[in-house]
């Protein structure tokens, strides 16, 4: 299937399965041979794929249990920091929020934030050596199982952290990703503001704010795209 598109890879998948060419189709329905082909079909695109996964067998109860306790009191250690009530009372929002999650959902956020994390840290840097012009243009499709906007979907919104800077590769072109940059007069003074931090600025050049809005929650049913979840 040399040239094909990934609407004509995902249809061969499903044909391959005996599913009907509407209808989602999941892991469990493939045999491994038909998924490491679908794989290899994939790879023709000349795309990037990035995957974070837990064994569901080994995350016990209490280690979910005690891991969400640890990060949703990690969003408010510095609360008291903050020199507005407005951002203390949004961080501790925040906190309950993640405290709040069902088990299995708090995996899926925890999976899901690196895996966001990754994506931007990891496929920039493949990007921009390969197809640098690509980089000015950021779509996002995060599945939604159903019509109500969770607490879930909310905190994952709203927790993604990039302390540690995104690697940029000296000497390559990042004139088309530059459009997420900060000006010099909007560069975030919020960590000395509001923490009394003083940082180089030259470490927040990107602005994840602006990727973060088009972000799309859509219900995988009836897609045409291959969707990894």
């Amino acid at each position: 299937m040399t040239g094909a598109s990934y609407r004509e890879i995902l249809a061969s998948l499903k044909r391959s399965a005996g599913a009907p060419a509407n209808s989602e189709i999941k892991l469990k329905n493939l045999s491994e041979q038909q998924y490491f082909s679908f794989l290899h079909q994939l790879f023709g695109l000349a795309g990037a794929l990035y995957a974070v996964a837990t064994d569901a067998g080994l995350n016990q109860a209490a280690a979910v249990a005690e891991h969400q306790f640890e990060q949703a009191a990690r969003v408010v250690v510095h609360k008291e920091k903050m020199v507005h009530k407005t951002g203390q009372n949004s961080l501790q929002a925040l906190s309950e929020r993640v405290a709040s999650l069902a088990p299995q959902l708090y995996v899926q956020l925890h999976c899901q934030v690196n895996l966001f994390e990754a994506i931007l840290r990891n496929g920039v840097l493949c990007f921009v050596q390969r197809t640098p012009r690509s980089l000015g243009t950021f779509r996002w499709r995060i599945d939604q199982k159903n019509s109500t906007r969770t607490e879930y979907e909310t905190a994952f919104t709203q927790s993604i952290s990039l302390d540690d800077p995104m690697p940029m590769l000296k000497g390559a072109d990042y004139s088309a990703f530059s459009r997420f940059d900060w000006s010099p007069e909007e560069k975030p003074t919020y960590l000395r503001d509001a923490y009394g931090i003083d940082i180089d600025n030259k470490e927040l050049a990107t602005n994840i704010g602006m990727l973060e809005p088009i972000a799309k929650l859509s219900d995988s049913t009836g897609l045409t795209r291959p969707q990894v979840i």
